[in-house]
């Protein structure tokens, strides 16, 4: 039985019939914990399109026009991605699909858009991939033992920066750009190339599940009631908030942030499931913006229609400031470019609300 580390043993062979230069490639390794007992072996290479290229492997749906979840059976949820395994699970479960730990009985991955690790100079263990830049190598000091084992260097990596010190080591200077692969990175790769593992993304999984609803004015407002009240009603609203289908009713999705943006962002900061709606719904680019920006943005991205306009509209007119009404008056329209969306659309006479993001 395969076990779900990342820390695969690396299957050079399988790199290279994969089509990828292993010319270019090197050993090295990584540790798993600041305290460096244990240094994990990855593979690091110079070609970054080599790189890319097997990120997108593990990162783009398998095509499954209209079929969905339709003829899965057993999911490997991949390590580190943005959605909690138990939501996960559940929503699998109503499609009879089960999750297994072991890649090699599964025959298809959930994966996310969050592959490759490229945040800073700490490696961390449950990502498939690394994109690190400007790291050192030891091959001394918390890397000895590791060294004189397998003769690899190691990267050098902030989280034992607090056990040990730089200068009090031999180092080398890496090449500036270091793009680390890891054995699973390999092993699934090499699985989906040959046509034995698809690939689902877990926006599909969530979006498939019954438990997704559309946000209504009454729903709303409960929220906002929710997230002002005590610490069991905040719960409970969380809970509730990654169940929102984040592709329908923008003006609704942005009158909520514009009231409660703030305590949902900070009183559940460490909420895996909250922070991966909270990216998509694009809390943190609708609560800075007022409400014209926000018609304005969503006639960007195709979610505009009359029904979110008229509800955002009288906002705009709240915020015009006229001087000089002593001697004037004034008439205010909206403009011709914009007066379309004063009139029902016809998929709007229909009842349809659901816009895509």
């Amino acid at each position: 039985m395969a076990k779900k580390t990342v820390f695969q043993p690396i299957d050079i062979q399988k790199y290279e019939d994969m089509g990828y230069d292993i010319s270019v490639t090197t050993h090295m390794g990584i540790p798993s914990s600041a305290s460096c007992e244990n240094i994990e072996t990855i593979l690091v290479t110079e070609s970054n399109s080599d790189y890319y290229e097997l990120v997108g492997t593990l990162e783009d749906e398998t095509s499954r026009t209209h079929q969905g979840l339709t003829g899965l059976t057993k999911a490997f949820l991949l390590p580190g991605i943005s959605i909690s395994a138990d939501r996960l699970k559940a929503a699998l479960k109503e499609h009879s699909i089960t999750v297994t730990n072991d890649y090699t009985k599964a025959d298809f991955i959930v994966t996310d858009d969050g592959i490759s690790d490229e945040h800073d100079s700490t490696f961390r263990s449950n990502k498939l991939m690394h994109h690190k830049t400007n790291m050192y190598m030891v091959y001394d000091g918390p890397a000895d033992t590791y060294h004189n084992r397998t003769g690899n260097q190691m990267i050098w990596c902030d989280k034992v920066s607090k056990d040990y010190r730089l200068h009090n080591c031999d180092y080398e200077s890496a090449q500036y750009d270091i793009y680390g692969i890891t054995g699973l990175a390999i092993e699934l790769g090499s699985k989906i190339k040959a046509g034995e593992l698809q690939v689902v993304h877990q926006d599909t999984v969530v979006n498939a599940s019954a438990s997704i609803q559309d946000l209504t004015e009454e729903l709303k407002d409960q929220l906002i009631a929710m997230l002002n009240g005590d610490i069991d009603d905040k719960n409970v609203a969380a809970g509730i908030l990654p169940s929102i289908n984040y592709t329908s009713e923008p003006a609704l999705l942005y009158l909520l942030f514009k009231e409660v943006g703030s305590r949902i962002n900070w009183d559940f900061s460490r909420n895996k499931d909250l922070e991966w709606w909270k990216e998509k719904a694009k809390l943190n680019t609708l609560e800075r913006k007022n409400a014209e920006q926000a018609i304005q943005y969503f006639e960007q991205h195709g979610v505009l229609d009359s029904r979110n306009f008229k509800m955002l509209e009288p906002l705009c007119r709240e915020e015009i400031h006229i001087s000089n009404r002593e001697l004037y008056s004034f008439t205010v329209q909206v403009k011709p470019e914009w007066r379309k969306y004063l009139k029902k659309q016809t998929n709007e006479r229909k009842g349809s609300t659901t816009h895509k993001h």
